[in-house]
């Protein structure tokens, strides 16, 4: 009976060259919100490209689940992630509106894109948690597969919870229940 062999973690060229090719599409897209827009409201364009870069950051994520370049798609995803946190705040702060309701909405946003950066940052921090419990459980696997098996006729096999060998005494007395 064989080992299952153990999935590679690593990126292919091709993922290599499909992350670029998305970044640039997003880079192509990213573009045409700005232009789109009216000249006017510069602070509108940035907010929606880093709703879409948060948006594109989320599929990258979850994209990784459906191939084998996740390092690639990790590094393209927490890059989203940067820049659309980046540009939210940069709006937000930069817009600055001088009436009241304006600075009340300024600061709600402010709040929940902190709120939103507490949400990766924890899930983040999870991930990174499993990832390394996955990575631990994997080296006791291994571990358990080199060592050789254990006989089920050996008597530590049958009783584990008794010990290896019998506890050496100096005397020849006989163990408890033992005839002679």
């Amino acid at each position: 009976m064989s080992a299952p062999g153990t999935p590679t973690s690593g990126t292919s060229t091709g993922g290599i060259v499909a992350s670029i090719a998305l970044a640039a599409a997003s880079v192509l897209l990213f573009v045409l919100i700005w232009y789109a827009l009216p000249q006017y409201s510069h602070y509108l364009a940035l907010a929606t490209i880093g709703i879409v870069s948060l948006v594109f950051a989320l599929i990258t994520s979850v994209g990784r689940a459906f191939t084998r370049a996740a390092s690639a798609l990790k590094a393209l995803s927490w890059g989203y992630a940067g820049l659309g946190f980046a540009l939210l705040v940069g709006s937000l702060v930069l817009a600055g509106s001088m009436s009241i309701i304006g600075v009340v909405l300024e600061l709600t946003g402010l709040v929940i894109v902190v709120v939103l950066i507490g949400i990766v940052a924890g899930l983040a921090a999870w991930g990174a948690g499993s990832a390394r419990m996955a990575q631990q459980r994997e080296m006791r696997r291994e571990a358990w597969r080199a060592s050789t098996p254990r006989s089920a006729f050996d008597y530590t096999t049958a009783r584990p919870n008794v010990p290896a060998s019998p506890p050496e005494e100096s005397s020849s007395a006989a163990p408890p229940g033992a005839s002679r």
